[in-house]
């Protein structure tokens, strides 16, 4: 049992793949000379920029004899709308589709109909028995076709999908289990310009959310976000916290350990965390660049 994870994000295509004896068997990063959102844009209509896509793809994995049993596509949260609403779960109550819909058609009045919607029930307890926070995510349909052209035209069959940053729950769940027992997580995902901030406990997802900001400020926009919890949310304290990313990760790293001076920062690293097959342990060319690959590697574990 094998799985290849497909990360896509504006630029960059990660792969990752993982085999059944939990080792990372393939591993690349390819710079795309064009963006995914002028794809996602676009693509519909021009065949050309679908067909430069998944000549990248196909260039990154011929002759690298790969047997995955399952494929996954990973898609950066930017391109995706996420949004938390308290919702009543009872049997009088509208249906849970209903209300997303509803909420969603507040942001998209023209077009809330061509979205394909997943939610989770947040693990915190802010109101009545049978009203629980909602987490969804909402993705254009068309976004959804175009991956799938892509697919098609590499002649890959995909088996698995998620959101990079939720794709790291499974991560922090299969490698940092015993720190989850009786503890809670925070995580952070490091975008250029964006964070995505979860707090989990050893059953759920207690919280999200993300933060926007301009790269002259995102020491500014993280400590306002630790000050708010400082201020007594209960549902959104933690006991250590995880990041991952691109950009600013190590910079927050080293921000973070001197602000939360009492709390254990981790950085982790899928290539000492995970074993490496004997094909790539020697020729590992991203050896500093692990904390990028930790969305994909979640993926890829979760098809194991």
């Amino acid at each position: 049992m094998k799985t290849l994870t497909l990360s896509i994000s504006d630029r960059i295509i990660r792969f990752v793949e993982i085999n059944e004896k939990r080792e990372i068997s393939f591993i690349d990063s390819i710079d795309t000379t064009f963006s995914f959102t002028e794809c996602f844009r676009t693509g519909k209509d021009d065949e050309a920029i679908v067909s430069e896509a998944a000549n990248v793809i196909h260039e990154a994995i011929k002759d690298k004899n790969l047997s995955s049993n399952k494929i996954g596509i990973l898609l950066d949260s930017i391109f995706t709308f996420i949004n938390i609403i308290p919702i009543e779960y009872s049997d009088d109550s509208p249906g849970v589709a209903s209300s997303l819909l509803w909420d969603l058609s507040n942001y998209y009045p023209n077009n809330y109909k061509n979205f394909k919607l997943n939610y989770y029930k947040l693990g915190n307890k802010k109101f009545a028995e049978k009203v629980t926070d909602t987490l969804y995510i909402a993705i254009e349909n068309d976004k959804l076709e175009i991956i799938n052209k892509i697919m098609h035209t590499c002649r890959l069959k995909t088996g698995l999908f998620d959101i990079d940053h939720f794709a790291v729950e499974k991560y922090i769940r299969e490698l940092y289990k015993p720190h989850l027992s009786s503890r809670r997580c925070l995580y952070i995902g490091c975008k250029r310009n964006r964070f995505d901030i979860s707090i989990i406990d050893s059953n759920s997802l207690i919280h999200y959310e993300f933060i926007m900001f301009k790269e002259t400020n995102y020491i500014k926009k993280l400590s306002d976000f630790l000050d708010k919890i400082k201020s007594g949310n209960e549902s959104k304290t933690f006991d250590f916290v995880i990041l991952y990313g691109d950009d600013y990760t190590v910079d927050i790293f080293n921000w973070l350990s001197s602000a939360l001076q009492d709390t254990k920062i981790y950085l982790p690293d899928p290539f000492t965390e995970l074993s490496l097959h004997e094909m790539i342990s020697n020729n590992l060319k991203f050896r500093e660049e692990g904390n990028k690959f930790i969305p994909a590697c979640g993926l890829a574990l979760k098809g194991l």
